[in-house]
């Protein structure tokens, strides 16, 4: 059975990175940090977003904004439960 929900969340980006990366997420501002490989030239950076986080949570991302930013909005196939299952190994310490 296929997951309807949608959740948003913002996505801070560093392109040009050695390796992609998910750094950290703060659940307080709901904002997930990651590095990419590739630059930030005709949407190869945003192709690598997109395609890595669909690899590594097996559901479809969408960039809502942020196309031509590094601070973006992505909208996930999966409730807000279920995406702050994932994220929480990646939460920051405070």
């Amino acid at each position: 059975m296929k997951n309807t929900n949608l959740s948003l969340l913002r996505v801070k980006v560093q392109p040009n990175a050695k390796r992609f990366e998910i750094v950290s997420w703060d659940p307080s501002e709901n904002e997930l940090r990651l590095r990419l490989k590739n630059p930030a030239q005709k949407g190869r950076a945003n192709r690598e977003l997109q395609t890595e986080l669909e690899k590594a949570w097996n559901t479809r991302v969408k960039i809502e904004r942020g196309h031509a930013s590094n601070r973006k909005t992505i909208q996930i196939e999966l409730s807000e439960t279920e995406l702050r299952t994932l994220l929480q190994p990646t939460a920051q310490k405070n």
